[in-house]
Parts: structure tokens; C-alpha cells; sequence
């Protein structure tokens, strides 16, 4: 038995179009909304880690 997922797949679409963002041969796997949040991650680790940098992408490309 399939179940539909938690993404809603054509509101992400509409969202990337609005923000201006192309995405090409990408599907709902690859949605925001799939991937947890870095602050959260990386406050789950505590003092173990010391972030020195934090980067923001320009672009993604998955091959």
C-alpha cells in the first residue's frame, strides 16, 4: 500500500518559483522540508563541536 508523503510537492514547486530558485530534475526527495535545520543539528551536539564557519550556498549541483 502507497501513502502519500508529508511534502506537498506542487506547494514546494510554487514556493522555489516565487523565491526565483530553478530547479531542474529535482524531486520531492530533494525538498527543504525533508532535511532537518542546521541550527538544530547542530545544537543537538552541544559543547562536543565548535563551529568556526558557516557558509550559504550559491548554487547545488547533484549528481
Amino acid at each position: 500500500m502507497v501513502r502519500p508523503g508529508l511534502v506537498d510537492w506542487p506547494a514546494v514547486q510554487a514556493r522555489l518559483r516565487q523565491r526565483g530558485i530553478v530547479l531542474v530534475g529535482g524531486g520531492a526527495g530533494e525538498a527543504p522540508e525533508v532535511y532537518k535545520r542546521l541550527p538544530e543539528v547542530l545544537a543537538a551536539h552541544g559543547d562536543t563541536i565548535r563551529v568556526k564557519h558557516t557558509l550559504r550556498p550559491l548554487g547545488v549541483a547533484m549528481a
